[in-house]
């Protein structure tokens, strides 16, 4: 029996949540986007033997932007499942400090999640983002960041704040591994130089997001956990589900039966459990 921490989950309550990203008329335009415009909770979490569901980290999932707090109010409220949760704040906004003073009311905040995506750059050196970070690291929490590894000048910008604050950080979603090879090899590269920084981990899902098709494959998913294990090491490499978005390819007991089918069994304790357990913190 293998026991997981699925350590990328958004759940949705679209009865009291703003979630404006899953309106037809906002941003990201998915032609499929209306399949995951409904409420998810806990209950749509199940999985099958070999897997036993231990635990969760809730990423931000737009649920009220402008008070972050909302979304952990809820949640700790809807999940009983051991819980961590990764609020959404503004890094670069001048009440920063303040959104984490009121985030702190709950005990399941571990981080905060400013996606960074194409505005990594302008986002990563804005004039308030390294005071915020400081902040953020001497609130002894974590920066989650979401942004493609393949940008030189974004790698750049997260690296000099990181070594700045000495913030820990958690990248989402692998670094999003791009299409085309040039742009794969400098992947590799700028995750090597993450890699470097012991204050960094990161998270191998997100294999929905890789293609227009939405259509990955098992041998895929296995050479890139490979790659991130030979760059970050074992204890640093976290599987996860990015749930719902997952659905979009196949059902969520099918997915992680996919994975531990696919990956080492001398690794599988680790990248499901253990390392989730001591990034999220879910023993304080």
């Amino acid at each position: 029996m293998h026991r997981l921490i699925d350590s990328h989950v958004h759940l949705f309550d679209l009865k009291t949540g703003d979630y404006h990203w899953l309106r037809p008329e906002n941003p990201p335009h998915w032609g499929d986007k209306s399949f995951i415009n409904r409420s998810f909770s806990q209950q749509d979490i199940s999985v099958t033997d070999p897997v036993t569901l231990s635990g969760i980290v809730h990423i931000e999932a737009g649920y009220d932007n402008r008070r972050p707090w909302r979304e952990i109010d809820y949640l700790e409220q809807a999940v009983s499942l051991p819980l961590r949760t990764v609020a959404g704040a503004d890094i670069t906004s001048t009440s920063f400090s303040d959104t984490l003073d009121k985030l702190a009311a709950f005990k399941s905040v571990c981080g905060i999640r400013h996606i960074l995506d194409d505005q990594a750059v302008s986002v990563l050196g804005h004039s308030l983002t390294a005071n915020n970070m400081q902040y953020l690291a001497d609130s002894d929490w974590h920066f989650e960041a979401q942004f493609s590894a393949s940008d030189s000048r974004a790698t750049q910008a997260l690296l000099r704040l990181l070594n700045t604050t000495g913030a820990r950080c958690i990248i989402n979603h692998a670094g999003i591994i791009p299409g085309e090879t040039v742009n794969t090899l400098k992947w590799r590269e700028n995750l090597q130089l993450l890699a470097q920084s012991p204050n960094v981990a990161i998270k191998a899902s997100g294999w929905e997001m890789m293609g227009a098709t939405r259509q990955w494959r098992v041998a895929q998913v296995a050479e890139i956990v490979d790659t991130l294990i030979t760059l970050f090491g074992v204890p640093r490499v976290m599987l996860a589900s990015n749930f719902p978005l997952c659905l979009f390819t196949c059902n969520y007991g099918t997915y992680w039966q996919q994975m531990t089918g696919c990956l080492p069994l001398a690794h599988l304790k680790a990248l499901l459990y253990e390392n989730s357990v001591n990034w999220y913190r879910f023993n304080q």
